[in-house]
């Protein structure tokens, strides 16, 4: 889940913050939270483990007591890794002996695409656009003063280059050691033609400046309205007093939905699959269904047969009007977590996302489609002229 590699970047810089202010630290307990951080990083994105490696050999270098420090501070999160695993799977580390057979023995994740080692080089020169060739130069500039950063940095995309199947969000980590390199570059320079605190003004407007270029006119610019016509969907189902069920086709792009929080208590969200036999009598289980894929030409189903007629058609919140629109029902969409997990029910309810039976796993995380040319044309639920809908189902 993209949250994980959020959280393992945030503990990452905390990290090396504690460890590695300026120069590598020799005070304990500061290299004890460090192990903290760093045994958080392991645990929450095993991916990051040469990363760490590389850290620890710069941080504690051929220092006995700092080796021992930081390990001592990693031991905690990496055993409560072990604690949860046994608990949820019924055995400790179950899910870091599967993620290194499943991604790396068999190399399953090639399934979904794969890409040459330089692919991420080619990804974030597409992103920074014309401020790639000021954020190279400044973050080298900037590791004059922090040379360990940006060898981290290094690390993190060489370790990931390696693996056939590449996507953006598996190296943000090092995104916020490269701009805390690009920011001491920018700083240092300035600072030669004027006072600190001018060079630092100076510095964030022009950042500031470039962000937003680079937010409203580069790459990044469709993702403030991908997924918009999705939410204008749901709205609209929730909105309507004869509601009773949301039905999202494919059934396996749920996760483009906004989930049970676009909607009303008691309305449920089913999954449809093409082709299912089920259609005709799950169709009077909920009364709109929203249509989605990959490409927003493509023609959409035509379930005028069981019963719903087109009611809307949004592509990233923009009118159109494809030659249909429909869907094919699946079961409910409902979440499962080990009886353990609701001693917290406010943090598992915000992650109320519910997955079909079926599928055998949920990802909590919607994500947008990589780029504009992906994002999904939308048809909003066909409104119900069948039989009224049953009872909803109970939630969760």
């Amino acid at each position: 889940m993209s949250c994980r590699r959020a959280i393992a970047a945030d503990f990452l810089v905390a990290g090396l913050y504690l460890a590695y202010p300026a120069t590598p630290t020799e005070a304990l307990r500061r290299l004890y939270f460090a192990g903290l951080c760093f045994g958080a990083v392991v645990a929450f994105r095993l991916q990051l483990a040469p990363a760490i490696l590389v850290a620890l050999a710069g941080i504690c270098r051929l220092k006995p007591r700092a080796y021992i420090a930081v390990g001592a501070g990693m031991l905690g999160p990496v055993l409560l890794l072990g604690l949860i695993d046994w608990i949820s799977w019924g055995r400790p580390f179950q899910s870091v002996e599967l993620n290194l057979l499943v991604n790396y023995s068999a190399d399953a994740a090639s399934q979904f695409g794969a890409d040459p080692w330089y692919q991420y080089a080619l990804w974030e020169s597409g992103y920074w656009s014309f401020a790639t060739l000021l954020i190279v130069p400044l973050a080298i500039f900037g590791a004059r003063r922090l040379p360990l950063l940006l060898i981290i940095a290094i690390t993190i995309y060489a370790a990931h280059a390696m693996i056939p199947h590449k996507e953006p969000r598996f190296v943000f980590p090092a995104l916020p050691l490269l701009l805390t390199l690009v920011g001491v570059g920018t700083s240092d320079l300035l600072s030669r033609w004027g006072r600190p605190v001018s060079a630092a003004t100076i510095g964030a407007v022009f950042w500031i400046s470039v962000s937003a270029l680079l937010g409203s006119f580069g790459f990044f610019a469709a993702y403030w309205t991908v997924g918009a016509g999705m939410i204008t969907a749901m709205r609209a189902v929730n909105a309507h007093p004869a509601s009773c069920g949301f039905a999202i086709a494919p059934g396996n792009l749920w996760w483009r939905t906004g989930g049970y929080t676009r909607l009303r208590p008691g309305l449920s969200i089913y999954g449809l699959d093409p082709g299912d036999a089920d259609a005709s009598s799950q169709s009077t289980a909920y009364s709109d269904i929203a249509a989605t894929g990959d490409d927003p030409q493509a023609p959409q189903p035509d379930f005028t047969s069981l019963g719903f007629h087109k009611e809307g058609c949004w592509e990233n919140g923009r009118n159109r009007a494809p030659s249909a629109c429909g869907a094919a029902p699946g079961r409910v969409i409902r979440t499962r977590r080990p009886r353990w997990s609701r001693i917290s029910p406010i943090i598992f309810r915000a992650l109320s996302i519910r997955f079909d039976a079926k599928q055998g796993k949920a990802r909590t995380t919607p994500r947008a489609p990589r780029s504009a040319a992906n994002a999904p044309g939308l048809c909003a639920g066909p409104r119900s002229t069948g039989p009224a809908c049953p009872a909803p189902r109970p939630v969760g």
